[in-house]
């Protein structure tokens, strides 16, 4: 990129990138879509090998849409971005290899990262400011296993993850989570903490899920740190399937 920038007019459609083969975007460039509105779905839908070190990545909250998209087949690396809006930062799907070693990734949506794959984190800063007492959209930050069975998710290393719905969700397949920091804060409207939720939220609500945690901290504004299983009929507690 070197220190270039890509932006959008107002008729773009979906992502700047969709890529089949070998990519590597790098040198502290920016890369915004939020001029195309809705349609302006991100940066890269990635179906083969994705290497992405340092710049800014802007998406737009009314697209819905991840930022990046890593499909099936894919393979995704992440070193030191900035990436911000949209429906989430990154987006995995089944039978994918993701790593995300540091930078920045946040938005006021759907989860921040969402992964199905398999998906390893080493660093980095999570957030997301979503609501689900104001805006039907919402999600927490990280979330694993959504109608995954075969998710698996490990996280090693300096992590800070912070959202109002919650920190960390494993709903399907299994994770590993050896440190990190996982924390839920008063949204900016119900600043009484009512609206925030859990930490950290292992439960059965796509698929069984198995949860080792080996260190970290969990912290709650006003619920649990740590809610396992979820005993609420559906749709609340979705599938309703084991955790452990």
């Amino acid at each position: 990129m070197d220190g270039h920038e890509i932006t959008v007019t107002e008729s773009f459609s979906t992502r700047i990138f969709t890529n089949n083969g070998t990519l590597t975007i790098k040198g502290n460039g920016k890369v915004d879509v939020t001029a195309a509105g809705a349609n302006g779905y991100g940066a890269v839908n990635n179906f083969g090998t994705l290497t992405v070190v340092d710049g800014e990545y802007i998406g737009v909250k009314a697209s819905n849409a991840s930022v990046f998209y890593n499909r099936k087949g894919g393979t995704a690396t992440f070193i030191d971005p900035i990436i911000e809006g949209g429906g989430g930062s990154v987006a995995t799907e089944v039978n994918t290899t993701t790593e995300i070693h540091g930078g920045s990734y946040s938005n006021e949506t759907y989860p921040a990262i969402e992964n199905r794959g398999d998906m390893l984190i080493t660093g980095g800063t999570f957030e997301n400011t979503s609501c689900s007492s104001c805006d039907g959209r919402w999600g927490y930050t990280i979330r694993s296993g959504n109608g995954s069975d075969s998710a698996y998710l490990k996280i090693q290393g300096e992590t800070e993850d912070t959202g109002v719905q919650g920190g960390l969700a494993v709903i399907g397949g299994t994770a590993d989570i050896y440190n990190g920091s996982y924390a839920t804060k008063p949204c900016t409207v119900h600043t009484n903490g009512a609206s925030a939720f859990y930490a950290g939220y292992f439960t059965g609500e796509s698929y069984k899920t198995s949860t080792n945690i080996y260190g970290g901290t969990f912290q709650s504004a006003s619920r649990n740190a740590l809610q396992i299983g979820n005993g609420n009929p559906a749709p609340d507690s979705g599938a309703g399937k084991e955790s452990t």
